[in-house]
Parts: C-alpha cells; structure tokens; sequence
C-alpha cells in the first residue's frame, strides 16, 4: 500500500503529477485562459480561450477519480493498523484524497453560496472501492464537510515523514 502512494507522489515530486498538486503546464492552462476573449488570441504559447481547452475537463473529472480509487484502497486496507509506516501511509492517503475533493469541488462546483449551500450540487462521495458503486452528487456542503474531514483524520494521524509528502505541517 505505501507503493501505492510512493507511485502517485513520485508523480508529484516528478513534475508529471495534473491532478493533485499540478505541474506548470496544468497550471498554466487553467490560470493563463478566459472565456471572455477572441477565441484566436494567443498569449505565447499558452491558449488564452477556454474553449480550446474545455474538453480537456472531461478526462481530469475521471483521472482525479482514479486517484481517490487508489487513496479509498490504501484506507480500506490500513484502518485500524498502529505502526508508524502505515499510519503514515494512511495519513498521506486521507491528505492526498482531500486534496483531489478540494480540486473537484474548486473545478467542478458552483461558486459557495452560504444561504443555498445545501441546495448546490457538490461531487459523489466515494468513500471505498467497490467497482459497481454508482455514488450520487451530494450537496456542496456536504462534500465541502466530507473535504474538511478527510484533512482532520490525516492530521490526527501526525504523520511527519516526508517521504509521504503530506505532512502536518502541508496539510
């Protein structure tokens, strides 16, 4: 199981990593374009029009996805252990599955809106592997809670090796 996380922070630490952390090329497409301008405008060589990369999203929606299978493995499978490695494995998972929810609910969700977050549409809540599993959209606020909790199960576990990336300190 800690292969599992070694693989996908290898990624991040790598630079190849678009999903959790992101590297340059993520970020420049999705800060560096608007969807307010010429569509021929260039800026550079980065798009400056939203249309041209938008069809993009539908495979980072599945890719993020695909991390959080890989983090709802190495949970299922650590629980209830005591030793530092796996606690910290575990720590790093919780962490790095929070993060993707936060990259979802950042890329894919309305703006917060206090009065009506319970009426927003928010993402399916995966909380373990199971291939047939055909989760609902939550609420907003119910995913935003579901987000929050999953950094406070990785703090309570005060994992501080940094071969897991996720520290106390990054969380």
């Amino acid at each position: 199981f800690a292969t599992i996380m070694h693989n996908r922070i290898c990624d991040i630490e790598g630079g190849y990593d678009e999903f959790v952390v992101g590297n340059m090329d993520v970020i420049a497409r999705r800060e560096g374009c608007s969807d307010d301008l010429d569509a021929n405008i260039m800026t550079g060589s980065i798009t400056a029009y939203a249309g041209d990369v938008i069809n993009n999203r539908q495979t980072d929606y599945r890719e993020i996805f695909e991390i959080i299978r890989d983090c709802n493995i190495v949970i299922e499978n650590l629980q209830g252990r005591s030793t530092t490695l796996a606690c910290d494995v575990l720590a790093a998972a919780y962490a790095m599955k929070g993060v993707c929810y936060y990259n979802l609910i950042r890329d894919f969700c309305e703006p917060w809106d206090e009065g009506n977050a319970d009426d927003q549409m928010g993402m399916p809540l995966v909380d373990k592997f199971d291939i047939k599993d055909m989760s609902v959209r939550a609420s907003l606020e119910r995913t935003v809670a579901y987000t929050e909790d999953l950094f406070s199960r990785s703090l309570q576990l005060k994992m501080s090796d940094g071969k897991f990336f996720f520290t106390e300190y990054v969380v």
